[in-house]
């Protein structure tokens, strides 16, 4: 008598994961317009209070998040847009005063008035290592002290031909605008004066704002002012 082989055991079939899961949804983007009972059937915990809340208030609550966030990009970008407005202003003013004036006494008066009126940076300092050969020029200069302890910070600025921009140690502010302003600078901006292969100076521009000139500015608007003093001045200085 023959005997039938005995059945092999069924196997059971993997279980699916997520990866599977979120593959079959992408597959089927369809999936829940056929099935859109599951959207309000679906619950996920809130990420704030821990409230359950359906899969359409979850989409609703990312979409107002993204739409938040955007919002505060495009405020920022309409801010720095508006400032860059005002600064160019301010520039196209300023290159009119200097293109105003008669001889190096005039100029140096427009430059200092212009930036502290246009630009609220007073005392506006001119540092150099030597005096300029023009005699109503020269007073207006501050000679850099070569014995003193910052003098190296000052040439290695100098030397950069680059702007500056940050917060200054106690001995860098007493070295380029004073002792006695030394509590009164909370950010400056230290622009060298270069025209063509020659730099003039440093021009130091100080500020009681510690956000004014701080070191994550762009300093290509500063930039551009050095450019136009710097050829405003150099007639004058040999």
């Amino acid at each position: 008598m023959s005997s039938k082989p005995a059945s092999e055991p069924a196997t059971a079939a993997p279980p699916i994961g997520d990866k599977e899961v979120v593959r079959y949804l992408r597959q089927t983007p369809d999936f829940f317009a056929r099935h859109s009972e599951l959207l309000t059937e679906l619950t996920l915990p809130h990420a704030v209070n821990g409230k359950a809340v359906s899969l359409i208030e979850h989409q609703v609550a990312i979409l107002q998040e993204q739409r938040t966030e955007l919002k505060r990009r495009l405020d920022g970008l309409l801010a720095i847009a508006a400032e860059n407005d005002r600064l160019h202003s301010r520039l196209h003013e300023f290159t009119l005063l200097l293109l105003g004036a008669r001889g190096p006494r005039s100029l140096i008066d427009a430059l200092s008035g212009g930036l502290q009126r246009l630009f609220e940076a007073e005392p506006v300092v001119l540092l150099a290592p030597a005096r300029p050969a023009h005699p109503e020029l020269a007073p207006r200069v501050q000679i850099a002290e070569p014995d003193s302890p910052a003098h190296q910070w000052y040439t290695r600025v100098l030397k950069g031909g680059v702007p500056v921009c940050g917060y200054l140690q106690p001995e860098q502010v007493q070295y380029v605008f004073g002792r006695e302003r030394s509590t009164a600078v909370a950010s400056a901006a230290l622009v060298p004066l270069v025209d063509g292969e020659r730099t003039l100076a440093l021009l130091a521009l100080p500020s009681p704002d510690a956000e004014r000139f701080n070191p994550r500015k762009s300093t290509d608007f500063i930039a551009q002012l050095g450019r136009l003093i710097a050829r405003g001045l150099a007639p004058y200085w040999s």
